[in-house]
């Protein structure tokens, strides 16, 4: 059999600029997969998630020196100096 036979080109063929291959006119066929969104979707991940997340993210994006968890879960959240003034005796 010749490689004309098998594949339906011939082997030495030389592919002008008119020729499917060479032009681009031949359709592309669909991906393999569908890409994933590029938002992450935060909302719908529990704070201790949301924490965890940023403590891993910290050192590699904004590299910071240091990042971990801080106090313990349910522990009161100190926002500004009234607060602290309360909190201190």
């Amino acid at each position: 059999m010749s490689s004309t036979e098998d594949t339906g080109y011939d082997a030495g063929e030389v592919l002008g600029p008119n020729h499917p291959l060479v032009s681009g006119t031949v359709p592309l066929p669909p991906p393999l997969t569908t890409t994933a969104p590029l938002l992450l979707n935060t909302h719908e991940l529990s704070w201790e998630a949301v924490e965890h997340l940023v403590a891993a993210l910290a050192p590699q994006v904004d590299r910071a020196r240091e990042a971990r968890l801080y106090g313990r879960r349910g522990q009161a959240q100190l926002v500004g100096p009234r607060e602290l003034e309360r909190a201190t005796p």
